[in-house]
């Protein structure tokens, strides 16, 4: 009788490690299923529960690797092992947590370790952009949960703007973001100048001439993920719409006023 219990307890245990269940993940599912995220509470670290704590991870300014890491259970209020939950008090998406990895100097969120390391914890973003009356390339990097940097490219256009961009996150909630942002940079502009006479020839000759000046904006944005929308199965995409003011004062075209744009990006 003894050795069949023994048995049976044995099985019990090689049953439990083949399929990876622990009492840990199962009270990290729990406490991210109360607070909305799409996981199966069944005490498996699956593809599934890796998604839902990267999206908690990223909503709560912690370290991005979807991972049962101890900032993690400390956030949550869970506890290893066997030991009871605890009261939990962020308990919605606008409390936001401040830790040592989410904050720092301008080169250790810059490098914080490798480009690897950072395109996994999707740390970047690439995408298209436009804003009348140009429209190019950018690339965002996130430096902390409050502020991400932005380069832009947009060569496209009645004009070509080279900028750099700074985003402050106003308020960030499950679906969508609301930030301000100022950007700064040069705007170039090609036009057909006033040209030269030939008298050689008796003929008219015009030319072409850029004009390089300083540009300024500012504005407030509306940013929202796609795969909230339409599942965790859905590329990792997000949408921007932005109104603000931009400034150029090229010679021959000045523009300044209100603008209005958006973009497409891919987070990694």
């Amino acid at each position: 009788m003894k050795s069949t219990r023994k048995i049976f307890f044995s099985l019990c245990v090689v049953s439990s490690l083949a399929w990876g269940y622990s009492d840990t993940v199962y009270k990290v599912q729990q406490q991210l299923s109360e607070l909305g995220y799409r996981v199966s509470v069944d005490g498996n670290l699956g593809k599934g529960t890796a998604r839902a704590i990267r999206q908690y991870q990223e909503d709560n300014g912690l370290r991005i690797n979807g991972k049962v890491t101890n900032e993690l259970l400390s956030n949550l209020g869970v506890s290893r092992g066997s030991q009871a939950v605890k009261e939990k008090t962020t308990t919605n998406y606008n409390q936001q947590s401040s830790t040592s990895n989410n904050e720092g100097s301008f080169f250790d969120g810059l490098g914080n370790g490798s480009l690897t390391k950072n395109l996994k914890n999707g740390k970047y973003q690439v995408g298209f952009l436009a804003a009348w009356p140009t429209y190019g390339l950018s690339l965002k990097m996130d430096y902390s949960n409050k502020m991400t940097f932005e380069v832009v490219a947009a060569p496209l256009g009645t004009f070509s703007i080279y900028s750099a961009k700074v985003n402050y996150y106003l308020s960030k909630q499950r679906k969508y973001n609301t930030y301000a942002y100022a950007n700064g940079g040069v705007g170039i502009y090609e036009y057909q100048g006033l040209g030269t006479y030939d008298w050689n020839t008796g003929t008219y000759k015009g030319g072409s001439e850029t004009e390089t000046v300083p540009m300024f904006g500012a504005g407030v944005g509306l940013e929202w993920s796609w795969r909230e929308f339409l599942g965790q199965d859905f590329p990792n995409l997000y949408s921007t719409i932005e109104f603000g003011y931009a400034n150029l004062s090229f010679d021959y075209y000045n523009f300044g006023g209100l603008i209005y744009g958006g973009g497409i990006y891919y987070k990694f």
